[in-house]
């Protein structure tokens, strides 16, 4: 459909004009006209085709791209929340790696639904628009694996072992394990969809192990060695648990840092806004003209509790307790490690809690009359971001390409949402919605749980921290791309930025103290430090010893009706950014809801009993993936799945998931061209064993190599800014090369025994 004649309905309730997709404001009304480009799935379906039109609403633009052009009015969704997209509102936290569900809508023919399942709408997914007016997906960790330097493929590693764990609670970790819903922007990692998992998985990392391990032949030294010995570590066994293969990923991080210099600069300005005869705001550190750039940075922002007499009172607490007692931890000439030092970060927000709650009391404050604050915490340490919040003053973060959210409010819509009960878009429209269930001053630091997460940006960067004077009506989503982009190719400062924000908050919204705090990094390399393979390899020794069960690094609660979470947590999981907010909005310990947008700051309790229990742990049985020694003759014992026969030549095999193999055994070799597709039967030709390497060379049915709608080939090949197809053309004859026993195994199989009197048949068995 021509992107001129689409017409996008003005969202001003009393105008609704339709004006053309190019504009930016109604030519009516001159209201600001938002456009929600969205990703349109079947669950179950990776692929399927679209019609151009949804709901008489969606216009498809690109593949499965769709326009909303009713942006003022609120997306259909069913009253249930249906099982089958539950995870994508649970993984809610994660936001910044997840697609959120935006609504649904129904396939029709001249008016009447079919009866198929819902299209759901995915927003935050990992497009982008070209200036051709055509669409892509992020490039999948494939294709982008051997175009980036090693601190980018670690950060990578990294940030798909902090979503395991939650993945597989939420059955979908085989999203992680399908490198085609993988996609990549610069440091972050973006998933496509989530992918259910078709039967239970363990927690172990033998799987990831397998996949990462086809990587290895893409990755040059000094990191190739440290990452093949890595991958076998955790498909031998050695390294079970994420927060294991994290400790040895941030070993190796901590090396390969010395080869880049990370400048972080900050900004701050606060102002009372137009409509309030006080700014109960506070920041630090209290200057416009950034410090020269430094290696560490800090920056707090604080909103006192509109409505409350001490607001003010409350946030510079905030301010002055934290700053100085993070400043002591910067300054202290003991190297604390990541863990250490984001608790003595917890320890500050609950000595700040403790400095207002007694200030309340002394003062006998009661009711409305109590102070309170929001807070949100930035600290930049190299090319580590940690993040720290309480309240609904939020982080931002604008990289050369796209936009972040990377905090959650503390507020009952996304409570509801994480929980799994409601979907975003309606409960932000809930009475109360807004209401705050924790804020500092207003409860026992016992009772108290920030949000910590750790980011590792690996790229020039603003990170925006801001109270909601300016957040408030997507002022931020809305003005990122002019305001704050432009900082990174010195069109305009920090300073100047900062000033230009404040300006917007205050006549585009205007109802509210702003305060921002801008902290930009600039990575710069260093080619006076290299680091070698050896240094990489003695990262992974001592292997380190964290008990899956008791590990400092986990506190998920499997009943919010008696657990308890220990004060000691870790940022190296974002389990923080579930379990605890989850134990917190079940009604654990604050017994008030502080309503910040209409002013309502009566105190509710909250009974636990009012809400359902979280769902236990499943009881997931190991799923055994084939040992090397499987390939040994038949006195050895294989573990494959469903036998114990070991692979013999001329043996068939049913493939479980997409394969890609090499024309010899040089896995440095070209791959051959089109993925073997799930279900595929192939035929081992030959074995051929080393002393530390197993390869089969195996033969497939033509029927069986991947059409334009099955996985691209695995292997990374370069991905471009303007390439239009990311999957190589598909061959139409039998193909025979080589794979490593290792990733056949990854790739999962099952014997298979064609009819009798035929020896090689590409005819799947009857189900």
């Amino acid at each position: 459909m021509d992107r001129d004649a689409t017409q996008l309905y003005c969202p001003n309730s009393s105008c609704q004009a339709p004006n053309a997709e190019r504009s930016k404001f109604c030519q009516r009304c001159r209201t600001l006209l938002p456009k929600r480009y969205l990703w349109a799935i079947e669950p179950g379906k990776l692929s399927v085709e679209m019609p151009e039109i949804l709901d008489d609403r969606y216009i498809l633009k690109h593949d499965r791209v769709y326009l909303d052009t009713h942006p003022g009015l609120l997306p259909h969704v069913p009253e249930q929340v249906p099982p089958e997209i539950r995870a994508y509102l649970r993984l809610f936290p994660y936001r910044w790696h997840v697609p959120q569900i935006y609504g649904s809508a129904s396939r029709s023919v001249g008016g009447a639904e079919l009866e198929t399942p819902s299209i759901w709408l995915l927003e935050n997914a990992p497009i982008e628009p070209r200036s051709n007016g055509t669409w892509r997906q992020f490039p999948h960790i494939d294709l982008a694996w051997s175009q980036v330097d090693d601190l980018h493929k670690l950060g990578w590693l990294w940030q798909i072992l902090n979503l395991w764990t939650d993945c597989v609670r939420e059955g979908v970790a085989s999203t992680l394990l399908d490198s085609q819903q993988v996609r990549v922007d610069g440091s972050f990692i973006r998933l496509a969809q989530l992918i259910p998992d078709e039967s239970e998985l363990s927690t172990g990392l033998d799987k990831l192990g397998y996949l990462w391990s086809r990587w290895v032949p893409a990755t040059e030294p000094p990191l190739r060695d440290f990452f093949d010995q890595l991958c076998q570590r955790m498909i031998d066994g050695q390294l079970h648990t994420p927060e294991q293969a994290q400790i040895v990923i941030d070993r190796a991080i901590d090396r390969l840092n010395v080869t880049r210099d990370y400048h972080w600069q900050v900004t701050t300005l606060s102002d009372r806004g137009p409509s309030r005869t006080r700014n109960e705001d506070a920041c630090f550190p209290l200057t416009e003209k950034p410090d020269p750039p430094r290696s560490q940075a800090l920056s707090i922002v604080c909103d006192g509790v509109g409505g409350h007499d001490g607001g003010d009172i409350a946030s510079g607490l905030a301010i002055s307790t934290v700053s100085e007692r993070v400043s002591l931890i910067e300054s202290s000439q003991t190297k604390l490690s990541r863990v250490d030092k984001l608790d003595r970060v917890r320890e500050a927000i609950a000595d700040a809690n403790d400095a207002i709650g007694q200030r309340n009391n002394d003062e006998q404050r009661q009711g409305r009359q109590r102070m309170g604050t929001t807070i949100v915490i930035g600290q930049g340490d190299d090319n580590d971001l940690f993040i720290s919040h309480i309240g609904d003053s939020r982080a931002y973060l604008v990289n050369a390409r796209t936009f972040y959210s990377l905090t959650v409010d503390d507020d009952v819509a996304s409570r509801e949402v994480r929980l799994g009960y409601a979907f975003y878009r309606t409960a932000v429209h809930q009475p109360a919605a807004g209401s705050l269930v924790q804020a500092l001053g207003m409860g026992a630091s016992s009772h108290l749980y920030p949000t910590t997460q750790r980011f590792i940006v690996n790229e020039d960067c603003i990170v925006l921290l801001c109270s909601d004077g300016l957040s408030d009506y997507d002022r931020v989503e809305q003005h990122w791309k002019t305001e704050l982009q432009p900082i990174l190719d010195n069109t305009t400062s920090l300073t100047s930025a900062a000033h230009r924000l404040v300006e917007i908050a205050n006549t585009q919204n205007g109802h509210d103290n702003v305060t921002i705090a801008l902290m930009q990094l600039r990575v710069i390399p260093n080619p006076n430090r290299q680091v070698d393979s050896t240094e990489l390899i003695a990262c992974l020794t001592p292997l380190p010893h964290v008990p899956a069960a008791l590990s400092e690094y986990s506190t998920v609660a499997t009943d919010l009706t008696t657990a308890t979470i220990p004060r000691r947590r870790s940022p190296l999981l974002p389990l923080l950014a579930i379990g605890i907010p989850l134990a917190m909005l079940a009604g654990l310990f604050l017994p008030q809801v502080i309503e910040r947008f209409t002013g309502r700051t009566d105190l509710a309790l909250e009974s636990i009993d009012d809400l359902p229990a979280n769902r236990p742990e499943n009881d997931t049985a190991e799923i055994q993936l084939e040992d090397r020694m499987a390939i040994d003759p038949p006195n050895s014992a294989a573990t494959t799945a469903g036998t114990s026969t070991p692979l013999v030549v001329g043996q068939q095999l049913i493939l479980r998931r997409p394969l890609v193999f090499y024309p010899d055994k040089l896995d440095t070799s070209p791959p051959l061209d089109g993925a073997i597709k799930t279900g595929a039967i192939v035929e081992v030709k030959a074995i051929d064993k080393t002393v530390d390497r197993h390869w089969l060379q195996v033969r497939s049915c033509p029927q069986d190599i991947a059409t334009e709608n099955s996985p691209a080939p695995t292997a990374p090949t370069a991905p471009t800014r303007d390439e239009t197809a990311e999957t190589a053309e598909t061959p139409t004859t039998e193909i025979a090369g080589w794979v490593e026993f290792k990733n056949l195994s990854a790739a999962g199989y099952e014997l298979y025994e064609p009819p009798p009197g035929q020896a090689w048949s590409c005819d799947p068995p009857n189900p």
